[in-house]
Parts: C-alpha cells; sequence; structure tokens
C-alpha cells in the first residue's frame, strides 16, 4: 500500500498529474528527469484501480534496459491513495492495478534522455 501524503494533498486543491514510483503526487508535467532515482529507462503508465476503476498516471523505472523485454510487461503495483470522496470505501488502495497503457518510455544514453516510442502502446491489461 502507497503512503498517502496528505500532507501534500492538503496543501493543493488540484488533482496531481502524475504520480512517482512512491505513489507521491506530482504536479508538473512528466519529465523523465523527474524520476526519484536514477534508472537508464523510465516510463509513464496509465493503470487502473482493480476495485472502482480510477485511472492514474504513473512513472516506474527499471535500472535494466533490455530492449527484447517489452515494457507493457512492466507492473506497477499498487495504486496511488485514493479513498477520498468520490471513492470512499475503496479497498484499491491495497490491491494491484491494471496496467492499461505505456503512455511514454525514456531511455538515457549518451548523456541525454531519448524518447522511444515504438515502445509505448497497450499495456499488459490494455
Amino acid at each position: 500500500m502507497q503512503p498517502g501524503y496528505e500532507d501534500i494533498h492538503s496543501r493543493i486543491a488540484e488533482e496531481p498529474k502524475w504520480w512517482d514510483e512512491n505513489g507521491v503526487p506530482r504536479y508538473e508535467p512528466f519529465e523523465p528527469r523527474m524520476c526519484p532515482r536514477y534508472a537508464p529507462t523510465v516510463a509513464l503508465l496509465r493503470i487502473a484501480c482493480q476495485d472502482c476503476g480510477r485511472e492514474f498516471d504513473v512513472q516506474l523505472a527499471e535500472t535494466e534496459y533490455d530492449e527484447n523485454v517489452p515494457v507493457n510487461r512492466w507492473h506497477y503495483g499498487d495504486p496511488p491513495q485514493h479513498d477520498k470522496p468520490p471513492y470512499s470505501g475503496c479497498a484499491g488502495n491495497t490491491m494491484n492495478c491494471y496496467d492499461l497503457l505505456v503512455l511514454q518510455v525514456w531511455v538515457w544514453r549518451e548523456g541525454e534522455w531519448r524518447r522511444r516510442r515504438k515502445l509505448e502502446g497497450p499495456g499488459r491489461n490494455g
């Protein structure tokens, strides 16, 4: 289960644009440099809660990059906390997610981030 980050949510009225791999809400447009740890491959995924179906855009990073392993095999895990209205009572905070789409894939090569559009598309459950 991801932390709730109520200290952040309580001070910002708008909904996050995406969440990082630790469930931290992010309010600026996604950029791979915003990943919370070093990794040569970073993806932005669209997932859904298994209980209520709410969708989230989330970041996931991999330290091992292998072009032979499709990014749509990656799995985020528990969705970000979302048991406030209108999702009160949702058990999804403690459940896995559905991996719907691979929205963006970025690979660090030769000192810069390069987008790999050919790896984007349906996720494991999309």
